[in-house]
């Protein structure tokens, strides 16, 4: 197949001229010779042999040269027609004639500016030592509120015997982990395998050594902290899913990971004690998420109750940190944490929460001289002494969170404001739920 050819028009005239001469060659001894049943042949063979050669006439000048990536009017892969990328490429039209947008200098693509970040990146702020491996203990994955309170309001629904609610209870709960079950199954089943047990396809290959089972005693009571640690730096022979996997993605495949464990830990206690595993997810979901007070082989009927399923489901908003990706608020000036929630009535800082406060985290962690105070405001629903008490609690959890993640305690302090300082009007549902916040303010 002829593509791209550069055969200037003298050589293709050149190709002409001796094919026809050897036709008229051919044709003219076998005239002589007899053998007229060959002439059919020589002349079919002829026609293959000219359209060639107009072919290659028609495709004169059509190669690849330099920046220009040339046509191909019938694709051998006898080269790429890709622009490469960072460097300078020939003027581009649209088919109406309309100049495409280059970069100065004809670029097609520049590369990023050097030391910068892409912004809403968040930084991991443990290093990848033993002590780094320690400390992730303290990390919690954001999506457990959300993951109990769906899993808890899927098993009240099955039990209620309404078959819609149900379905749309379950569905709800599948739909949560949906995601991660794609993202576990891309990256981790290799190894993992799709139950868990360490029996992957590359494992079975004979590549690799068999991983761990989830379902070990001592990988049920790992820290998730110490999971997201290691999918993050990578441990033993586990390379890291930093660059593979946002992480939001990796939180979520955890809770893919727990839920899996939850099923073996109800599965085991239905068997031993009676009863259905339905029975038991709830509290094993509860065992697993708070490992380090579960022990392997437990009755689950001795761990905390049953996760409320009537928690109030929380509503993210636009976070008002993301607009300080590459700079810092000026002092004086007061920043709402849009995304920090608590169980009502309470100072118990829910876990979908800690999204918003480590972009805190990572905007002191930039902001080295930064200083701040944290502080709570209620509604003006109930007792003002005990909602100021309430608002101080609240400030004091962020405060609290916000040390734990290394933020030096020197450079904040917490203050609760009760009903002090309404942003909108206590008379309406609207007003009190703007009054119900917390709060930054630099110093």
């Amino acid at each position: 197949m002829i593509t791209g050819m550069t055969t200037d028009m003298a050589t293709t005239k050149d190709i002409l001229i001796r094919i026809e001469q050897d036709v008229d060659d051919q044709l003219f001894r076998q005239k002589n010779s007899g053998q007229k049943e060959n002439q059919s042949m020589i002349r079919f063979q002829s026609i293959l042999l000219l359209s060639a050669a107009i072919t290659a006439l028609i495709f004169t000048s059509c190669g690849a040269d330099g920046n220009y990536t040339g046509r191909e009017y019938m694709p051998d892969m006898a080269h790429s027609q890709a622009f490469e990328p960072y460097h300078e490429a020939r003027k581009m039209t649209s088919f109406n004639g309309d100049t495409l947008p280059i970069f100065n200098g004809n670029h097609t693509h520049f590369k990023p500016v050097a030391n910068t970040v892409p912004r809403g990146y968040m930084p991991y702020h443990l290093t990848d030592t033993p002590e780094g491996y320690e400390q992730s203990k303290a990390l919690r994955n954001p999506y457990n509120g959300e993951q109990e309170r769906l899993l808890a309001a899927s098993i009240a629904a099955a039990k209620s015997g309404n078959k819609e609610k149900a379905k749309a209870a379950k569905s709800a709960y599948d739909n949560f982990l949906a995601d991660a079950k794609e993202d576990y199954t891309t990256y981790c089943a290799v190894c993992h395998a799709g139950n868990g047990k360490g029996e992957g396809s590359i494992v079975k290959s004979g590549a690799y050594p068999t991983p761990r089972s989830y379902f070990d005693d001592d990988r049920l009571q790992l820290f998730e902290g110490q999971m997201f640690h290691s999918m993050h730096h990578g441990k033993n022979l586990m390379g890291s899913y930093s660059s593979q996997l946002s992480k939001e993605e990796r939180w979520k495949v955890i809770s893919y990971i727990r839920d899996m464990q939850a099923e073996h830990i109800a599965a085991a206690n239905a068997k031993e004690f009676g009863g259905k595993p339905a029975d038991y997810k709830n509290q094993a979901l509860s065992a697993v998420i708070n490992a380090n007070t579960y022990t392997p082989g437990q009755p689950l009927g001795k761990l905390a109750s049953l996760v409320d399923p009537n928690l109030e489901a929380v509503t993210f908003t636009k976070s008002a940190l993301d607009a300080f990706a590459d700079s810092a608020p000026k002092k004086g000036e007061t920043i709402a944490l849009n995304n920090v929630f608590f169980k009502s009535g309470s100072f118990d800082l829910r876990t979908e929460s800690y999204i918003e406060l480590d972009k805190l985290v990572s905007l002191m962690g930039r902001s080295k001289d930064m200083k701040i105070e944290v502080s709570g405001h209620t509604d003006s629903d109930g007792n003002p002494a005990a909602n100021l008490k309430l608002s101080q609690n609240r400030a004091k959890a962020v405060y609290n969170y916000l040390s734990s993640q290394k933020v030096p305690q020197e450079r904040m302090i917490f203050k609760g404001y009760g009903e002090t300082k309404p942003v909108g009007d206590n008379s309406t549902d609207a007003g009190k739920a703007k009054n119900r916040r917390t709060e930054f303010k630099v110093l």
